[in-house]
């Protein structure tokens, strides 16, 4: 990740000069705003941008160790960028309406118990019409109601993925370095558990580093809970074997690891049962990656994919869309699940990969 020291070494200015230039308290002359742009890899509109005014939604960001505050500066601008692509597009189609309930009315995390978790994921199964089967497609299902998905690189294997709330468009983020179909569902469904139940904690609260992995304890057990809930689990869940997991794996899509603490969670086993079906699975050589984790399908987003086909089918070209948006064509095309290269290349079809599920969007009326 570049810095300010290496910044100003590729423009030839101060890094004292890069620092006035971001808070804006002074204006690069035409020539460093040229350096700036082709070192950046964005067009000069986007320093011209007005800035971001945030609708105070506490941003979560799950990681397996304490995130930095560089990598979580990035993440939260890219945020930024999805909120930006949403809200030009939103102006042409029709997004699907947030269909997110509140499900847990709290500002302080402390007070939710396991009980009010495994209740939050029951009611926003029956709230979307599911049943206690297994989910099909979890991304599809999301954006189907109102969530706006994202997949790219963090630029870290260590961060999972993050939330960011909002009245019209909630956003829900995974990264493709983690890339297994079962860890990917599971990311966005702890992603979802965030949305639903935290979005009442005030942002200077849900920083505190003890609330911060009480709500990413909270957003695991719900992501248990709604992927595999407790009714069908007690059901077909007769024992915490390898072997036996791994058949539900292929039913549930759901790790075998996330199951022996789904297990735990809903007291079928002890504390010690469950370090030993750990032990087990270590011996085995399955901890970071277990059977079928290279078969089973990764779901790729469609939603923005969609956006941007009516917006072709508007007259919009994808130089049209970068320009105005003030953003780096590849910034676009990777936020938006887009192929490599489908706004630079003229004529380039602006479709979704071919593993996305698309959400067809409705052209808004204008005029």
């Amino acid at each position: 990740m570049m810095t300010a020291v290496w910044l100003a070494s590729q423009v030839g200015v101060t890094a004292a000069a890069i620092s006035k230039y971001e808070t804006r308290n002074v204006t690069p002359s035409h020539e460093i705003l040229r350096k700036l742009s082709d070192v950046l890899g964005v067009p000069q509109a986007y320093f011209f941008k007005a800035p971001h005014i945030d609708d105070g939604a506490p941003f979560l960001m799950r990681s397996n160790t304490a995130s930095t505050k560089r990598a979580r500066d990035a993440a939260q601008v890219k945020a930024t960028w999805i909120r930006e692509i949403i809200s030009f597009s939103s102006q042409y189609v029709s997004f699907p309406s947030n269909n997110l309930p509140l499900l847990v009315d709290v500002t302080d995390p402390c007070v939710l118990g396991g009980d009010d978790i495994e209740s939050a994921a029951n009611q926003l199964r029956r709230h979307w019409g599911l049943r206690h089967g297994p989910i099909g497609d979890l991304t599809g299902l999301m954006e189907a109601n109102g969530v706006i998905v994202s997949r790219f690189p963090f630029g870290a294997r260590k961060f999972d993925g993050f939330s960011k709330g909002a009245r019209e468009a909630p956003i829900a983020a995974s990264n493709t370095e983690r890339c297994t179909g079962v860890r990917v569902r599971f990311d966005l469904a702890h992603e979802l558990g965030h949305l639903v139940m935290h979005r009442q904690v005030p942002s200077e609260l849900a920083n505190r580093p003890e609330i911060h992995k009480l709500m990413e304890k909270q957003a695991h057990r719900f992501a248990g809970a709604f992927l595999f809930p407790a009714e069908s689990f007690t059901s077909e869940v007769y024992t915490i074997s390898l072997g036996g997991l791994i058949d539900l794996k292929a039913r549930w899509r759901i790790s075998a690891q996330a199951m022996i603490y789904r297990a735990r969670h809903l007291g079928m086993v002890s504390e010690d049962q469950m370090h030993r079906a750990f032990k087990a699975i270590g011996i085995a050589g399955f901890r970071t990656s277990e059977p079928l984790d290279d078969t089973l399908e990764i779901e790729e987003p469609g939603i923005l994919a969609s956006a941007f086909d009516s917006l072709k089918g508007a007259g919009f070209s994808g130089h049209d869309v970068a320009s105005t948006l003030g953003l780096a064509e590849r910034d676009i095309e990777m936020l938006a699940n887009l192929p490599a290269g489908a706004l630079s290349s003229p004529g380039r079809d602006l479709g979704a990969r071919a593993s996305a599920q698309v959400i067809p969007l409705r052209r808004r009326e204008q005029g």
